[in-house]
């Protein structure tokens, strides 16, 4: 996905210093907007990851403790 449009060196020669100027500030504000959005990304995977382990050890336990409740159940009968 292209989000900036890709300039020949030609064009961009063809600019004054001020409209580079412009152009270079408003680059670098893009970059710093998709480094945060993907900083954010990356945290809330890692907080999925962290809930999944969560999710996947209560299901263990909850499984542990129907087995032994059908065991002892078993074992009564």
């Amino acid at each position: 996905m292209k989000s900036q449009k890709e300039h020949k060196k030609a064009t961009l020669m063809r600019w004054s210093k001020e409209e580079l100027a412009e152009y270079i500030l408003c680059l670098e504000h893009n970059i710093n907007a998709v480094n945060e959005s993907f900083d954010n990304q990356y945290n809330n995977c890692l907080k999925l990851l962290d809930d999944m382990k969560l999710i996947n050890k209560t299901y263990a336990e909850a499984k542990s403790i129907i087995n032994e409740s059908m065991r002892a159940t078993d074992e009564r009968n």
